[in-house]
């Protein structure tokens, strides 16, 4: 069984120096990667049979905290409302030289607020911000603003191939449950979800899936990129295991 890294709880001042600073901007790392193959690590139940050792020196893309399962180069963040879920986080990255954090300007990519604005974010030399736009649309797509439709993953492609990938790995995007399960095992820690958040999950997981097929076909379009998904098992049997998809309806088939 995998065990999850630690992260402090303690949050450290911002230093005065440090409020009126500003972070880099993702432009830096436009064709970083160009012509290479770069891995999004997503939040699926099926990240449990994969071992952290499969991602040792590849180029990977954390979607939220996965990096603290596997090994990741850059972690990719929206949701900054969450202080439960994002101070230990800024806390854990902001004073390190081997990991990227890249976020959205604006709260989920597209809401009026500031991230930068939350009281417990902080510059860093390694902290990029992103531009981005309205909810669901891809328009930004081939341009230096990033989309954030619907899920932090599908800003995640969007920046892979933005940063010049050749073949996008997706990885834990499963829209369902295996063996009754919806996450990565210990993904959702205390404070991020209560149990009456469930089923608006299940529906949300739901309707994300077309939103991704978009996107897919959005980057092969303007990008020229490949856009596969990783499947740990031997074939789509699950080697017997039970998949079940999830349904708009708030429900697992």
């Amino acid at each position: 069984m995998k065990v999850w890294m630690k992260v402090s709880q303690g949050i450290k001042p911002i230093p005065n120096k440090e409020k009126n600073m500003q972070n880099k901007s993702i432009t830096e790392l436009k064709d970083i990667h160009k012509g290479e193959d770069i891995w999004v690590i997503g939040a699926g139940p099926s990240m449990n049979f994969v071992d952290p050792s499969f991602f040792e020196n590849k180029i990977c893309i954390s979607v939220n905290q996965m990096y603290e399962k596997f090994p990741c180069e850059y972690v990719v963040g929206r949701d900054f409302h969450s202080k439960a879920r994002w101070a230990p986080t800024i806390e854990d990255l902001r004073d390190r030289d081997d990991i990227k954090l890249l976020y959205s300007e604006l709260d989920t990519g597209h809401r009026r607020e500031r991230n930068m604005d939350w009281g417990w974010m902080s510059y860093s030399d390694n902290f990029y911000e992103f531009q981005s736009g309205e909810d669901h649309n891809l328009d930004n797509v081939g341009t230096d603003r990033m989309a954030c439709i619907r899920t932090t993953l599908n800003t995640c492609l969007n920046i892979a191939a933005y940063m010049g990938a050749k073949n996008i790995m997706i990885c834990g995007k499963d829209e369902g449950a295996i063996d009754g399960k919806l996450y990565v095992d210990d993904y959702t820690k205390k404070g991020w979800h209560d149990s009456e958040a469930w089923g608006e999950i299940k529906r949300w997981l739901a309707q994300t899936e077309h939103t991704t097929k978009k996107m897919k076909d959005k980057l092969i379009e303007v990008y020229g990129c490949n856009v596969h998904s990783l499947n740990p098992f031997i074939n789509y049997k699950l080697e017997g295991h039970e998949y079940r998809p999830t349904t708009k309806d708030n429900k697992l088939k």
